[in-house]
C-alpha cells in the first residue's frame, strides 16, 4: 500500500509531513499514518467508527451497513488502480 499512498495522498487527500494523510468523504473521513500504522474512521458527526492506534482496535457502531459502504469502496478503489498497478496508466 505504501507505494500507493504519495499518489493517493497528493491527488484525493490532505497529506502532512509525517507521512499521514486525511480524506474527507461525503459521510466518512478517514485518517492514516502508515508509518505509525495508525487509521481511524469517523463519521462526519465526529463519531469514530473505527480506530486503530499502535496495534490497538477499537470499533464503535460497525452495522451492516458501514460494512457494505466500505466494500463498495474498496472494490471501486481497486477497479480505479487497476491500470496503474499494471503499469498500464501513470497518476
Amino acid at each position: 500500500m505504501k507505494e500507493y499512498n504519495t499518489c493517493l495522498g497528493t491527488y484525493f487527500c490532505n497529506t502532512a509531513s509525517d507521512g499521514s494523510f486525511q480524506v474527507k468523504g461525503k459521510i466518512y473521513d478517514i485518517f492514516l499514518n502508515p508509518e505509525r500504522k495508525d487509521l481511524i474512521i469517523s463519521q462526519k458527526n465526529g463519531d469514530v467508527v473505527l480506530s486503530v492506534q499502535s496495534g490497538k482496535v477499537q470499533t464503535n457502531k460497525v452495522s451492516p451497513d458501514i460494512i457494505q459502504t466500505f466494500e463498495q469502496a474498496n472494490a471501486k478503489v481497486d477497479q480505479l488502480l487497476s491500470p496503474v498497478r499494471s503499469g498500464g496508466m501513470e497518476l
